[in-house]
């Protein structure tokens, strides 16, 4: 499934509200490895501009998520390692960013399965 999450708080720029959002919202991988690289996560800031972005994971259900790229930018690679055969692994891949001193949080879901049936 593809879109996008937007996240708005009271901040106001003097061209509208401020708005962030992710893409995609949410990925759904399936191999037959224990590790896995997901497609990045971009994040989109409207009628503001950002001073931080903080990527993390919350929700965690089996395997190891890690960023694998782009940490503390508007774009990051999760990745996926330890994942038995025959399992899914879950998480939430959230971004905390920072607007006009206000923060903003938006996740893409993220789930992978290991195919492989050993």
């Amino acid at each position: 499934m593809s879109g996008v999450l937007i996240a708005a708080a009271r901040g106001r720029a003097a061209s509208g509200p401020v708005s962030v959002s992710i893409s995609p919202v949410s990925q759904t991988e399936s191999g037959l490895t224990n590790a896995y690289t997901m497609n990045s996560c971009a994040v989109t800031v409207t009628n503001g501009t950002a001073s931080s972005y903080t990527w993390y994971f919350a929700n965690q259900l089996d395997g190891t998520w890690a960023i694998n790229a782009g940490q503390g930018t508007a774009t990051a690679t999760p990745r996926v390692t330890g994942v038995l055969p025959s399992t899914i692994a879950y998480a939430d891949f959230k971004c905390d960013v920072v607007v006009n001193g206000v923060t903003y949080t938006v996740t893409c879901a993220l789930s992978y399965e290991n195919a492989n049936v050993e």
